[in-house]
């Protein structure tokens, strides 16, 4: 599947802001969407993180205790946590990987079952007719 397809991206069409490949990405799988819900969390963790050490613990720029000179006791922290959201991203997806299966092996089931008793139905109505 191209890029133009997971984007939902018609060739003829022009791309405007309504079809922007930035605003729809809806082919993009739930497993995928789960794992980049992860890491932005991360992201803005990060991001917290390096707001609360500049205004209430070291007062320096918040610049520099976002990326450019981040203590290395701070990068170590920051680094677990993020790893630790995108883990936990990892292990949900996973699960709700197996559940969408299950469901789906669930419906299947109930489908097979619906038509043998409907094959059922039509050979006891022929028999008794």
């Amino acid at each position: 599947m191209s890029l133009r397809d997971k984007l939902q991206i018609d060739a003829d069409a022009p791309l405007t802001p309504s079809t922007s490949p930035m605003i729809r990405l809806t082919k993009l799988r739930y497993k995928d969407k789960v794992l980049l819900a992860s890491v932005l969390v991360g992201v803005v963790a990060w991001v917290l993180d390096a707001a609360i050490d500049s205004l209430v613990f070291s007062r320096n720029v918040f610049l520099d205790t976002l990326i450019l000179k981040v203590p290395p006791h701070e990068l170590y922290f920051r680094l677990f946590i993020l790893l630790v959201i995108f883990l936990f991203g990892v292990v949900t997806s996973g699960t709700l990987a197996r559940r969408k299966f299950a469901e789906e092996e669930l419906r299947n089931a109930l489908n097979r079952l619906e038509d043998e008793k409907a094959k059922t139905d039509a050979v006891r109505g022929t028999t008794l007719g």
